[in-house]
């Protein structure tokens, strides 16, 4: 059942859109001011936003702002209320960045109409940024996992490889089973903190192999939305290099995926530079690259990492636009990739592609 929070100071239109939100089998919840909005917004963390613009202590605007600039709410859908309705407004509206911009009085069937075309969006961008994330983590040379509603959710090959254990079992088990006995409270704390909304946590904290074998490893915790769930990115890193590498590398992967999502048919310099350090390790010697490519999807791999279009490549290449597609569907199953921002992290990760 999807959370739409309302926040409107008209009492009657608040109660009786909370009434019909409730009948069309939403979960509905209500602020009555623009300051309440926004702390309500921070705690349920609801996949629509409806927000009156004109209203006491904090407009509508101030509520939006103020949402933009957390992580956690910055991507909620966001439809704005008025009374009025000059081309001045809705231009104020949209160049903010809202979703939706409805006039009163209105119907509920427009409102309802609205509300299903907006989180229908935002499902997709989800689903394409979850991928993202998993791609990323997959791909990364450090070992992390994501916890989520006090569970692991998920655990990469390189942590598998680290503690000798299979991700399965890694996901099924407490920290327990590989948090030494006088670290196991340090972890737990830390993870309940970052819960509890504190950013950037940085520790040290031991950690014991299937084979018993203890070590020190540094721990870098952040938080993200993942399936527009509170999520945390726990990344691992048993030398010093993480120092530099492990306080970086969510915040890397969060303006990565920012970046994607508002560039998503464009593949920027901007989203290379944040990729780069996921995928790398200056310590670690190259792999052979398990598959064969040819020239020319190397080729057409690194215009794509230059934000070319399919018809800027053709004209580059002397080729045609179906042998563009031709090719980088090629790469995507030749690298089993999910998309091409896989293809681009394999590139990054065998070093074909020079930023």
């Amino acid at each position: 059942m999807k959370r739409i929070l309302i926040i409107e100071d008209e009492i009657d239109l608040l109660e009786t859109t909370f009434d019909f939100l409730t009948v069309a089998g939403f979960d509905p919840h209500t602020a009555k001011d623009g300051a309440e909005g926004v702390q309500m917004a921070l705690n349920i963390l609801p996949d629509l936003i409806i927000c009156d613009i004109a209203m006491p202590k904090m407009d509508g605007y101030e509520v939006y702002k103020a949402l933009q600039e957390n992580t956690l709410t910055s991507s909620i859908p966001f439809i704005f209320l008025t009374a009025k309705a000059t081309m001045n407004d809705l231009r104020t509206g949209m160049q903010l960045g809202a979703d939706d911009y409805i006039t009163k009085p209105y119907s509920f069937d427009d409102l309802l109409l609205s509300i299903h075309a907006r989180i229908k969006k935002s499902e997709k961008k989800n689903r394409q940024n979850q991928d993202f994330i998993y791609s990323l983590l997959d791909n990364s040379y450090t070992a992390n996992f994501v916890y989520q509603n006090g569970n692991i959710i998920y655990a990469n090959d390189v942590l598998s490889e680290l503690l000798g254990y299979k991700r399965r079992d890694i996901i099924a088990n407490d920290f327990a089973k590989w948090v030494d006995d006088k670290s196991i409270g340090i972890v737990k704390n830390k993870l309940d903190l970052a819960t509890k909304g504190l950013q950037n946590i940085h520790f040290e904290a031991g950690i014991v192999t299937s084979d018993k074998m203890e070590m020190k490893v540094y721990w870098y915790i952040n938080s993200m939305l993942i399936d527009n769930q509170y999520s945390l990115v726990v990344n691992i890193v048993i030398d010093e290099l993480g120092e530099s590498m492990g306080d970086d590398f969510t915040g890397n992967l969060e303006s990565a995926v920012n970046i994607l999502v508002q560039n998503k048919d464009i593949i920027t310099k901007d989203l290379l530079d944040k990729l780069k350090p996921l995928v790398t390790h200056k310590n670690h010697e190259q792999k052979k690259i398990p598959v064969k490519l040819s020239a020319r999807e190397i080729d057409v791999l690194k215009l794509v990492c230059k934000g070319m279009s399919n018809n800027e490549i053709a004209d580059k290449l002397f080729i045609s636009f179906r042998t563009v597609e031709r090719h980088r569907t090629n790469l995507i199953r030749k690298t089993n990739a999910k998309n091409i921002i896989d293809v681009i992290v394999f590139g990054l990760k065998y070093n074909l592609v020079e930023l």
